[in-house]
Formats: C-alpha cells, structure tokens, sequence
C-alpha cells in the first residue's frame, strides 16, 4: 500500500500565515500538518507515500527530502496548482499510484488510532465518515448499512438541504488495487479531457458511487479526534485542543 498526500493548494484562507509558506507546512502547537500526518503513516508502517505538491513545493522538499523514517517519499508536482483542483493533483499522481493506496488531504490532523483502524478494517475500498454536525463543511455522504448511496458535493448543496442522515467525510479513503487501476484513474482521465481540472476528485467518486460502479463503505471514525484546517479560526480551535489530539489530556473531543 501506498499513501498519497495532496498538498498542492494555496491555503488561502490561512493568509498572511500562507503568503510564503505551503498550507501544510503551517504547524499546530510547533508541528505542521504533514509531519504529523508523515509520523503517524511511518508509524503504522507504510512504506512508500507519494505527495503531490504545487505551491512552494520546494519547501516541503527541502523540509522532508527522500526519506521520513523508514517510509521513502515520492513527490510528483502539480505546476498548475493556481488553476486546477486537488482532481488535477491526485490525476498528476497517476504514475505512482500503481498499488493500493490511501488517500489522505493535507490540511488534516488525527490521531494514530484513526489510521490504525482504516487499515484494519476488512473493506477494501472506503470513505472515512463522520457524522454531520454544525460548522462542518464540505463534501457528504448517504449511507444504507455501511454502504455509500449517493455523495453529495458542496456545490450541489442547497440552503435547504436536508443533513438529517448526511455523513461527512474526512477526507481519507482507501481503495484497493482494481479500483484505482480500473475506475480511479481512467476516470480521471475522462475529467482532465474533458477540461473539468478545476474540480474536486470527490465529483469522479461521486459519479462510480451514483452508478454502483464502484463499492464503497463508509468507515465510521467513531470517538477518533479529527480537525479539517481550512482557516485561522480553525487553526485556533486546533490549537487550544491540541493537548488531546495528541494523546496527553482526556477532555471532550471536539470535531470540525
């Protein structure tokens, strides 16, 4: 298996921290989100991750090298970051993704025991899903016994949107060897000839699901503490619960 980290985009909603700075190299009580997320996948003892990156990559390069732990790290880059979408980025990625793989966003922060879980469990290909709360944002999915319906993308989110059942996901995923080989990736391509680079890669997804093309499970995070950083708002929250994320305090957990 194969990680892949998307860590292309701007972070602008993270400015000024991101004006000279990629939004996953922005820290959290002095870690950044990719070493964070770098540590855990050593530690559950990947050995290969693949990240995609675009703007200032060169950092995240000079930052990590070759080589994190016993886990080598691939990079593949995203030259037009500032006009494509993370779609763009994970098709960029096509080359290196000949395995099964796990597909992490970069703007994301977890705990060991989240991953740990997702490569436990016996379903080949999953969303990690949450249930949907107030401040979530983002891409949601419907679910019949652990089985993923219909995902509904941000843009197709009405104001009266019923979120009553709605789960959200994480943005973590695990597909299997014949799914990124024989749906992920052509698929993709469809998308990329078709001029559609400005798009989420959750649109590809959410396309196979609607067409029971591909199976996939929704894989419930349960009590596992995950924060989504897309803004400063976000990033202080992270930081005032940082202490449990990490595992030294046993407060409340708190999802956003």
């Amino acid at each position: 298996m194969k990680a892949v980290i998307l860590a292309a985009g701007q972070g602008v909603r993270l400015r000024p921290l991101t004006f000279s700075l990629p939004k996953c190299l922005v820290e959290v009580r002095g870690k950044s989100f990719l070493q964070n997320q770098l540590e855990i996948l050593e530690k559950a003892g990947l050995k290969e991750c693949v990240v995609v990156l675009g703007y200032y990559g060169d950092l995240i390069v000079k930052r990590f090298g070759a080589q994190f732990g016993s886990m080598m790290l691939t990079y593949v880059q995203n030259k037009r970051y500032y006009e494509t979408n993370n779609l763009y980025s994970l098709w960029m990625a096509r080359d290196e993704i000949d395995d099964e793989i796990l597909l992490i966003e970069s703007d994301l922060i977890f705990r060991y025991e989240l991953i740990e879980g997702v490569l436990k469990t016996g379903h080949p290909n999953i969303a990690v899903t949450d249930a949907f709360s107030d401040g979530m944002d983002g891409t949601v999915v419907f679910e019949n016994n652990g089985i993923i319906n219909s995902m509904v993308l941000k843009a197709n989110q009405s104001k009266k949107f019923d979120y009553s059942y709605a789960r959200k996901t994480v943005n973590i995923y695990r597909f299997d060897h014949n799914v990124v080989s024989n749906m992920l990736i052509p698929n993709l391509d469809k998308f990329v000839q078709l001029g559609r680079v400005n798009e989420f890669y959750e649109s590809v997804l959410a396309d196979l699901v609607t067409s029971k093309k591909l199976v996939l499970c929704s894989h419930e995070v349960g009590n596992q503490p995950w924060f989504e950083i897309d803004n400063l708002q976000d990033l202080e929250r992270a930081e005032s619960l940082f202490d449990f994320l990490d595992g030294s305090t046993e407060s409340q957990v708190v999802k956003f």
